[in-house]
């Protein structure tokens, strides 16, 4: 997958949590790439984008599948996960759902949960990407050529969404977070955030009369 962080214009992702009310979460995560980007990569090679999940691709207590697909001249992954709430968000945390059990950290898209009060926070920042010695010219006018209506976009989805700073959904339920490829690949000072505060409790009567004056 390394070489989708060579050529970050040539993809799109977009990634749902569905936290539930029993102990239990959902991951949808779509990773769409341009076709001929998968055959550079796989060149001489096996191709291994979108593999299948067999035993040791997912941390213990996991289930899931992973579909490929061809779409617009892209080929698309959809991975999609459940598992205990605590161990999804563990795995996130890392910055990579199939890193198994290694404990390893990739940082990239990584996200922080953190308990408040009854609720849990959850926050992901985006670094910027700070121009480097070296850096193509030419090639970074292709990659933003190359990026036009493709984005980064996350919801996550709860029994209650207390306050975010995405976009909340009519019934309140789900908070949305959409960034531009382009504006992740031009950015050089700002770290784009998202943060969500959410309950995996449906809101109670005293909750729901309170809403209503919101």
């Amino acid at each position: 997958m390394s070489a989708l962080f060579v050529l970050p214009g040539c993809f799109e992702m977009q990634q749902d949590i569905i936290v539930g009310d029993d102990g239990t979460s959902k991951l949808r995560w779509e990773m769409s790439v341009d076709a001929a980007l998968i055959g550079m990569a796989s060149q001489g090679k096996a191709d291994t984008f979108c593999a299948e999940l067999g035993p040791g691709k997912m941390p213990e207590g996991f289930t899931g599948s992973a579909q490929r697909s061809t779409e617009k001249g892209d080929v698309v992954c959809t991975i999609s996960v459940e598992g205990p709430t605590e161990k999804i968000f563990a795995a996130l945390a890392k910055g990579n759902l199939l890193s198994g059990d290694s404990g390893k950290q990739s940082g990239q898209l990584a996200m922080k949960l953190t308990d408040e009060g009854d609720n849990k926070r959850l926050e992901l920042a985006i670094p910027p990407m700070p121009k480097k010695a070296g850096d193509d010219e030419r090639m970074q006018a292709m990659l933003l050529g190359a990026t036009s209506g493709r984005v980064l976009e996350w919801t996550i989805t709860a029994p209650q969404i207390i306050e975010t700073t995405g976009k909340l959904s009519e019934d309140g339920k789900t908070a949305t977070y959409s960034l531009p490829v382009a504006s992740m690949l031009t950015n050089k000072t700002e770290t784009f955030g998202f943060s969500v505060v959410f309950s995996d409790k449906p809101a109670g009567m005293v909750d729901w009369v309170k809403s209503l004056f919101k």
